[in-house]
C-alpha cells in the first residue's frame, strides 16, 4: 500500500458530505496515478475500509482521513482488478460489497445525444431502474432526468434510505443522473432524493424544527423550502368565526404541514392548490407554549 497521497480535492469531499455533488465518480472509485491506483471511498457510518482483491484474495487496508467516513489509499499496481470493499462499524460488525464506483456509464454518449436532440424513443429503456449484468456482475442501473437538480441519490431499503450512500453521476449536460448499483434485486424499493434549487429539504427543515425545541439560536432562521401542495383543507374557526387553511407540502421523500390563520390566510390562500408547486421563505419561530413552530 503506498501512503497518502495530496490527490485528494476536499472541496469535493466536502460536497460528498453535503450531498451536493454531482459528479462522485470524479473523486471516488479507483484512479489511476503515478504511484499506482488511487482508491477513494466514502461510507459515512464507517470506521474502517479494506480493499479486497476478487482475484487472489489479497486484502489492502484503506486510510482514515480527517473528514469521517472517507478513506484513501494507493495500491502499487498498473491497472486495478476486479475487488471488493470491506466497511468496518463502531460496533465490531462488518459489511462486504462491490464500488459502484468502479463501473462505467451505462448510457453511452449516442443515447445522450439522441436524448438531448429529443429523437431518443426508447429512453424508457435508459430511465427508471432496470435490472443488469455487468460483466460477472448482477444489480440495478438508476436513472433518471433532474435537469434542474443540483444532486441527485438512489435511496432504498439497501442503502437504509441514506442520501449520501449512493450519489448519482449526471451525463454530460443532459440532465440526467445515472448509477449503476450492484446486488440490488428486482422489487427492491426505491426512491430518487434531489438536491434542487433550494438548498433546504423537507427533512432537513424537520430536523431544525426538532432541534429548535432544544436550541434558541435557531429560533427566527429563515430557510427556504419547495414542493407540491397536498392535503388542502378549508376551515372554520368555531371560536372567531373566521376561515382558515391547513395543508402539507411534499417533496421526494418527506412532508410538512402548515396552516394559515388572519392576514397570512388572505394573502397566501390564493396559492395553496392542491398540486400547486410552493417556493417557501419561512422562519422557525417559538410558540407561546414554548415548542418551535
Amino acid at each position: 500500500m503506498g501512503k497518502m497521497t495530496d490527490y485528494i480535492t476536499w472541496s469535493e469531499v466536502e460536497a460528498l458530505v453535503e450531498t451536493k455533488h454531482d459528479n462522485p465518480h470524479h473523486i471516488l472509485g479507483p484512479h489511476e496515478v503515478k504511484e499506482g491506483i488511487l482508491y477513494n471511498v466514502y461510507f459515512p457510518d464507517a470506521v474502517g475500509m479494506e480493499i479486497v482483491d476478487d482475484i487472489n484474495g489479497r486484502v489492502f487496508g484503506l486510510c482514515t482521513t480527517k473528514v469521517k467516513g472517507f478513506f484513501s489509499g494507493v495500491i502499487k499496481e498498473k491497472k486495478w482488478a476486479a475487488y471488493r470493499l470491506r466497511a468496518f462499524f463502531e460496533d465490531q460488525t462488518t459489511y462486504e460489497y462491490l464500488d459502484p464506483y468502479a463501473f462505467e456509464p451505462i448510457m453511452d454518449s449516442m443515447d445522450v445525444n439522441r436524448f438531448n436532440a429529443g429523437i431518443h424513443y426508447e429512453v424508457y429503456e435508459c430511465l427508471g431502474a432496470h435490472h443488469r449484468i455487468i460483466g460477472q456482475t448482477e444489480g440495478v442501473v438508476f436513472a433518471v432526468w433532474a435537469p434542474n437538480a443540483q444532486r441527485v441519490s438512489v435511496v432504498g431499503d439497501f442503502n437504509h434510505w441514506d442520501g449520501r450512500r449512493h450519489p448519482m453521476r449526471r451525463l454530460d449536460y443532459s440532465g440526467i443522473y445515472e448509477l449503476f448499483v450492484p446486488g440490488v434485486k428486482i422489487g427492491d424499493i426505491y426512491k430518487f432524493e434531489m438536491n434542487n434549487f433550494v438548498a433546504t429539504t423537507l427533512a432537513d427543515a424537520q430536523q431544525l424544527v426538532a432541534d429548535a425545541a432544544t436550541d434558541s439560536s435557531l429560533h427566527k432562521k429563515e430557510i427556504y423550502i419547495a414542493g407540491l401542495v397536498s392535503s388542502v383543507s378549508k376551515k372554520v374557526s368555531q371560536k372567531s368565526g373566521k376561515p382558515w387553511i391547513s395543508f402539507s407540502i411534499e417533496d421526494f421523500n418527506s412532508s410538512l404541514n402548515f396552516s394559515l390563520f388572519g392576514r397570512d390566510y388572505e394573502t397566501f390562500m390564493q396559492f395553496i392548490e392542491n398540486g400547486q408547486a410552493l417556493f417557501i421563505k419561512c422562519a422557525i419561530m417559538p410558540r407561546i407554549y414554548g415548542k418551535p413552530q
